[in-house]
């Protein structure tokens, strides 16, 4: 993401999801040191390891501008919802298994 510009998070999650099966995903902003802004993460579900993150770029590439692509990555093998199956986004920066979760960069 590029500083100063405004991105709804939940376009992002829903635009990510359809190209990932519906699964879950959350997108959040990180700061980069030494940088202005954030930069976007998503974080999504794939308990099945099936994810396939060719399809997954071209989608984002496709339909996101760049300024709203999230940069990195996480899979995880499952993710935290409330009891009314809404994730938990902004928790996720500090939880557990998040932060030992592997990061990736998206190659967009």
């Amino acid at each position: 993401m590029i500083a100063g510009e405004n991105v709804s998070t939940t376009e992002v999650e829903t635009m990510i999801s359809t190209y990932c099966s519906f699964k879950d995903a959350v997108v959040y902003g990180v700061e980069i040191p030494e940088n202005e802004g954030k930069a976007g993460m998503v974080a999504i579900s794939d308990p099945e390891g099936v994810l396939n993150l060719e399809s997954l770029s071209k989608g984002i590439i496709k339909s996101l501008p760049a300024y709203a692509r999230p940069l990195f990555l996480r899979v995880l093998s499952e993710m935290d919802v409330t009891g009314m199956l809404l994730t938990y986004g902004l928790q996720l920066l500090t939880r557990t298994k998040l932060q030992s979760a592997p990061i990736s960069i998206l190659p967009i």
